[in-house]
């Protein structure tokens, strides 16, 4: 009888279990799903996995923000590490010197980061606009301090532009105590009406020096600004990654 109720509760934990995590053969099936709060759903065509928040009402950008067909309230969003990584789309105003927006933001441990030790970071956004002319778009990484800026060379003057953007790179520690190595690239493919486009200035790499205190807790993070004076564009997230080495 004991074994017939291990068995019972054994099967009960699978059930609950499949109930929490949903599988979906893409974003179309998942808009037909209605959530419940905490409940998680795994999109097998490589969308990500996405966590269901009730009271939610962002509108469906077919990214990292799904609308169920038959919920009003309540979306289906993307999940993303790191913790401090920017969750949702938000729109990115023109100006080098205002309305710098924060990608991501991670507190990283004083001693973390000592000689012979790493960080490997990769970051994957989608920036689309619907206006002209599409701006200019300067990266900034930043650790304690210190500060490495990107700027694409880029402008594609065309309306119903979208970019697919990659910042990828690497803050090593090096030589002796609170000396840094900062590598940074940012590659990007254009499309104009969803075809793809070739342009000048798709990749840009900057790397630096920086000797900041390693011993003592600080702040590593990305920010994203378009450059000129004029337009504006919607970023959405896709993709979070960063390795300790």
């Amino acid at each position: 009888m004991k074994r017939i109720l291990i068995l019972f509760l054994w099967l009960l934990s699978l059930s609950a279990e499949a109930q929490l995590m949903l599988r979906v053969a893409d974003l179309t099936e998942l808009r037909t799903k209605v959530g419940s709060k905490g409940q998680m759903a795994k999109v097998v065509d490589g969308s990500g996995d996405f966590y269901w928040v009730d009271g939610e009402t962002m509108a469906d950008n077919s990214t990292n923000v799904i609308k169920a067909t038959n919920a009003a309230v309540g979306r289906w969003l993307l999940e993303m590490p790191p913790s401090g990584f920017l969750p949702v789309s938000t729109s990115v105003v023109s100006g080098t010197a205002t309305g710098e927006i924060e990608l991501c933001s991670k507190v990283i441990k004083g001693n973390t980061l000592g000689t012979s030790r790493s960080i490997s970071y990769l970051f994957t956004f989608e920036i689309s606009s619907g206006i002209l002319l599409l701006p200019n778009l300067t990266f900034k990484i930043k650790y304690g301090g210190a500060s490495l800026t990107i700027i694409d060379a880029a402008i594609v003057s065309a309306s119903l532009t979208s970019r697919v953007v990659v910042v990828q790179g690497r803050l090593a520690g090096f030589g002796a105590t609170n000396k840094q190595y900062i590598y940074g690239r940012m590659d990007q493919d254009v499309s104009i009406a969803g075809l793809p486009v070739a342009i000048n200035g798709s990749t840009a790499i900057k790397h630096a020096k920086w000797t900041v205190d390693s011993s003592i807790d600080q702040t590593f993070s990305i920010t994203v600004q378009p450059s000129l004076t004029m337009g504006s564009a919607v970023i959405y997230p896709t993709f979070a990654n960063l390795v300790f080495l």
